[in-house]
């Protein structure tokens, strides 16, 4: 069965701290904004080697490891198989349930995080909207957008016509590239990160094994 995980895993042996916090993902992208790329290189372990995903689990944090693995599913999970003209009325069905208009400047973006198993363990790893829109070649902003045209505009006019192509357009670019990544090993850069005593993973780089 395909149970939705908690996204959090403890940085130590202790229990996890009750403080942890609620949107986990909004904290994770909260930090890349801040994060400079001054940064001094060795405020993070870097594990040049293939590493497991039980090993990326066990290791230190913060670090980065290069792990193979799989990608089953989304979280939140969406249906990749669903034909886009079929899903306007289901948001879940469609990319924009992996959307959120950020709270800080309004702006929407990709926000959710990638279920990885390599047969060590699984675990799931945030996706940053960059990462997102480089992987899936298509916005937040376009997604969310068409969608709204869509749903809203007059379908007898010329531009919500051309809003329901291009939403169609977005979609199926979108899930045709999710799918590719869900059907395939993969592998890529994993940084663990410690918030309120709970780890957590960020995907930072994704390449599928052809």
């Amino acid at each position: 069965e395909d149970e939705e995980k908690e996204l959090d895993h403890s940085c130590n042996n202790e229990d996890e701290d009750e403080s942890c916090p609620s949107s986990p993902i909004n904290e994770v992208e909260l930090s890349n904004k801040n994060k400079k790329d001054t940064r001094h290189p060795t405020c993070y372990s870097i594990h040049k080697t293939h590493s497991t995903l039980a090993e990326c689990l066990s290791g230190d944090v913060p670090a980065s490891f290069v792990s193979s693995f799989k990608i089953d599913r989304t979280y939140p999970v969406v249906n990749v198989k669903s034909s886009s003209s079929s899903s306007d009325d289901d948001d879940n069905e469609n990319l924009k349930a992996l959307c959120v208009q950020d709270e800080a400047d309004g702006k929407l973006q990709f926000q959710f995080a990638f279920h990885l198993n390599d047969g060590t363990t699984e675990l799931d790893a945030i996706v940053s909207n960059d990462v997102a829109e480089t992987l899936l070649g298509v916005t937040a902003i376009d997604v969310c957008a068409d969608s709204y045209h869509n749903h809203c505009g007059d379908t007898s006019s010329t531009k919500a016509t051309v809003a329901k192509r291009n939403k169609l357009s977005h979609e199926a670019l979108g899930k045709q590239k999710l799918s590719k990544i869900l059907d395939s090993t993969s592998h890529g850069k994993i940084r663990s990160v410690c918030i309120d005593n709970s780890k957590y993973f960020i995907l930072d780089d994704l390449f599928i094994d052809e």
